[in-house]
């Protein structure tokens, strides 16, 4: 909230308005005015208001305030809707939003609208009557058309409108706040009486029982005695008192008391004017006394007591007198003035200010983008003064830095200098090495490729039979294991097993620890000049052969012949 602003109160019968520093209110600026027509052209009406409002502006030193407007128009809705206490936020706003629509008789997408849950009852207990806990919200409506008046005239005067309030809401949550604070133990009765519409709100411990609209407000007595009134005292000229006189008489004397003097200087007493004001006063109480019938049950209308708010409650003996013909107790009697108040000491600018706040408010269209094109240039303008402070620290920081760092480049490059001897001598290590693991590499790889096939020949050669001829030995390696592949021949027994020599070689080769595996492939019957011999093809692998294997006495590749053989 912006520590310097204004309320600006704008009903049929006056305009007032109040410039806040912070929540000291400064010296009201008022003028009292008539507006005749209240009806469908009531927009009309606030077009011969511009020159008065732009000097109280002027006199207020309110010029380019934000400024919030608190108003009485015949187009506006104020509605309460109760739902179980149970029910969701989303469902309560939900079934709000539609009644709201309905009373409006308007679609509330293209009219400013506002809903909020507002109150709650209080936990039920045994005595408690009236049916579940119920949560109550707040809605209020206005048509565009009224809305965008309203800003326009504001604007015109030189003000900053920023919200539109309903004047009837102010009474609406005065008089309910007043009815569940004043409920806690038994009933309460609130009656707001405002200047041009009262509210009168019932709640029994804390449950709101009910909210309705009294067809009665300050002005309409101040209206029934601003005319010509006939002194009751015998050859009296006839006295006429305008709506300024007509006020000041009401609220500095208050209702009298028949027999008793009203104005001493008028020659006007009680008799000439409560005939004028009765009326008034009996429709405001028979309105209450209904709303009580059946508003609430008998054993909560027994020892009800009542509230009474707003510009109507610093009328004298007006309060007492509501109170007395309804049969109730009036608790909290508010303080009388002698003269007539402004808003801000006893009406809507007052409850506004003191009393609680709502989170409502109503922006037309027009009016909402132009605050959302406010909110955006001034988060502009936010965002490029921390960028360009940011920009700024960053720029200094990094000459902090950059300095820190060439102090440390300095001081690594005279390490670095008086080093350099030792890191040229690491260097022609270093390359020594490298010299002496590259030519152990080339001796590694000059011996991995010498494969020690002498041991797998001589094993070969052991255990070949004598009629067995070797005609080719392959020695390869066949995904990095040894491998030999024999081809050759062996003749063929006249009688008997002619595969007999050929198992006796292999169950010879298979006793041999270097041999891993032995696979006979194809074997064919061929003639010869010798007579008929078998052609063979053999495949042996052998174990891993280590590179010393051909050295004497280098692992299971070593070969003794036995004894006999040697």
């Amino acid at each position: 909230m912006p520590k310097n602003r204004a309320v600006l109160e704008l009903s049929p019968s006056r305009i007032e308005l109040t410039v806040f520093d912070g929540s000291t209110a400064a010296s009201p600026h008022a003028q009292r005015i008539e507006t005749v027509d209240t009806g469908d052209n009531w927009t009309k009406t606030l077009e011969p208001l511009a020159g008065p409002l732009a000097a109280l502006v002027k006199s207020a030193g309110a010029t380019g305030l934000e400024t919030t407007i608190l108003y009485h128009a015949p187009t506006s809705t104020v509605l309460t809707t109760a739902v179980p206490a149970t029910t969701g936020p989303k469902q309560g706003l939900l079934a709000a939003r539609l009644a709201l629509a309905d009373a409006a008789n308007r679609p509330l997408a293209t009219n400013p609208h506002d809903l909020d849950r507002v109150w709650r009852d209080a936990d039920p207990d045994a005595s408690t009557q009236g049916g579940a806990q119920s949560a109550h919200t707040l809605g209020i409506a206005e048509a565009e058309e009224t809305a965008i008046a309203l800003v326009r005239a504001a604007q015109a005067a030189g003000l900053k409108p920023s919200a539109l309030f309903p004047a009837e809401a102010i009474g609406l949550a005065s008089a309910v706040d007043a009815a569940l604070e004043g409920s806690k133990t038994g009933t309460a009765i609130a009656l707001y009486l405002g200047e041009h519409l009262s509210t009168l709100a019932a709640a029994t411990k804390g449950r709101l029982r009910f909210v309705r609209r009294i067809g009665i407000g300050t002005e309409m007595l101040v209206d029934a005695i601003a005319r010509e009134i006939k002194p009751t005292t015998a050859g009296a000229a006839p006295v006429t008192l305008t709506r300024v006189q007509a006020a000041a008489l009401l609220f500095g004397k208050g209702i009298p008391v028949r027999g008793q003097a009203f104005d001493t200087d008028s020659g006007l007493d009680a008799d000439a004017v409560l005939p004028l004001v009765q009326p008034l006063l009996q429709r405001c109480i028979v309105e209450l006394k209904q709303s009580l019938r059946f508003g609430l049950e008998e054993g909560e209308r027994a020892g009800a007591k009542l509230f009474v708010r707003g510009m109507g409650a610093r009328i004298g003996r007006l309060s007492q007198l509501i109170a007395d013909q309804a049969s109730l107790t009036l608790s909290d009697p508010p303080s009388t003035t002698s003269e007539f108040p402004a808003s801000t000491q006893a009406g809507l600018i007052h409850e506004w200010i003191s009393g609680r706040q709502i989170g409502l408010k109503l922006v037309p269209s027009a009016l909402g983008r132009e605050q959302a094109a406010r909110r955006t240039r001034r988060g502009m303008l936010v965002g490029f003064a921390a960028a360009a402070l940011l920009i700024a620290w960053s720029a200094i920081d990094i000459r902090m830095a950059l300095a820190a760092q060439n102090k440390k480049i300095e001081a690594a490059r005279v390490r670095l200098e008086s080093a350099r001897p030792i890191m040229d001598l690491n260097r022609k290590m270093l390359g020594a090495q490298a010299g002496v693991a590259n030519a152990r590499q080339r001796m590694a790889g000059r011996l991995s490729m010498a494969t020690p096939w002498d041991a797998a020949l001589a094993a070969l050669s052991l255990c070949t039979p004598d009629t067995v001829k070797i005609s080719e030995c392959d020695m390869t390696f066949d995904r990095g294991r040894p491998v030999c592949r024999l081809t050759g021949q062996t003749p063929m027994p006249t009688s008997g097993d002619a595969n007999a020599v050929m198992r006796s070689f292999l169950d010879a080769l298979a006793t041999i620890p270097l041999v891993k595996s032995t696979r006979l492939g194809a074997t064919q019957r061929a003639e010869s000049d010798n007579g008929p011999i078998q052609s063979f093809e053999m495949t042996i692998t052998f174990v891993d052969l280590p590179q010393a294997a051909s050295d004497e006495g280098a692992g299971i590749a070593s070969i003794h012949e036995p004894e006999g053989k040697r």
